[in-house]
């Protein structure tokens, strides 16, 4: 597997219709920028608020547009066990190269029950199944005891978490083994989580800074703890700005500043609030990300 994969946005019309042509062009940049993976119909990418047809028409767009040079995973993890399986089910059949499935949100199952939701979506498949646990945005939390189980099939092939608990990757590595991947969900430890035994981040912040976070993961994972220092440091202001509200409000106006997407995006979420827009130009301008006269 792959040490940096970018959370993809969707890119949006004004309207909140998808853009495709961008997504096209942000596949072939990402591409050409060095990332490792992609990953669509996260959480980044809006997937609650999309429809099956335009989940069809992303997967199909994505995966034509990166014609097997990079792997595509694709978010299908819903509240609804059947429904996660027709969309898993559907992913597979489009050619994607993997699959990212949240904890069911909202219904707050127990530890047997989410065995038994990841167990049949498992078994409904025959391709990577990544585990995705966020407890603060689903309301329920895979246990050590329940990830230990699962990995313990043969397509589960890792774990993208939200946890800052660093003693809980070392703990997760002794009891998953190391073909168990573990990659963070937040950008702001992903360092420190390789440096406890995680394997890289499935990244935001990789959607405006591709190249610089696909080699931060590079010097981590190697060891090169001056670079990674010096890299990470001159990342952090960018970190911070991508946490100014919810994701992925920050990070989509931060790409519509940088003209690589429309300034779209769809209900309940809003566009980034006028009392932040001016932090996140600096932090961009900072980054040579944006010029003075685009502001």
């Amino acid at each position: 597997m792959k040490n940096c994969m970018v959370a993809l946005v969707t890119p949006m019309f004004s309207d909140g219709r998808v853009d495709y042509l961008a997504l096209q062009k942000l596949i072939e940049w990402h591409i050409n920028s060095g990332m490792e993976a992609i990953v669509v119909l996260g959480t980044t990418g809006e997937s609650p608020t999309l429809t099956d047809d335009e989940r069809t028409r992303i997967i199909q767009t994505a995966i034509s547009q990166a014609d097997k040079r990079i792997p595509i995973i694709v978010g299908t993890g819903t509240y609804d066990t059947q429904h996660s399986i027709h969309l898993s089910q559907q992913a597979m059949s489009l050619g994607a190269d993997g699959l990212l499935v949240v904890t069911p949100y909202y219904n707050r199952p127990t530890q047997n029950g989410l065995y038994q939701h990841f167990r049949v979506i498992h078994d409904a498949v025959n391709i990577p199944v990544i585990l995705y646990n966020n407890p603060g945005r689903t309301g329920c939390d895979l246990e050590e005891s329940t990830i230990h189980q699962l990995s313990q099939l043969k397509n589960i092939i890792g774990l993208k978490d939200t946890h800052l608990d660093l003693t809980r990757v070392r703990r997760l590595k002794q009891l998953c083994g190391h073909d168990f991947w573990l990659w963070s969900s937040n950008d702001s430890n992903s360092v420190n989580y390789v440096r406890a035994g995680g394997n890289g981040v499935i990244s935001v912040i990789a959607n405006i800074v591709p190249q610089e976070m696909t080699q931060l993961m590079r010097f981590s994972v190697e060891k090169n703890d001056v670079e990674t220092e010096l890299l990470h440091q001159r990342l952090s202001g960018l970190i911070d700005a991508s946490s100014l509200e919810s994701n992925p409000i920050p990070v989509k106006y931060a790409l519509y500043l940088m003209k690589k997407i429309s300034e779209g995006i769809r209900l309940p979420l809003t566009i980034l609030e006028e009392k932040h827009q001016q932090v996140m130009k600096n932090v961009l301008l900072a980054f040579n990300l944006i010029k003075e006269f685009d502001r």
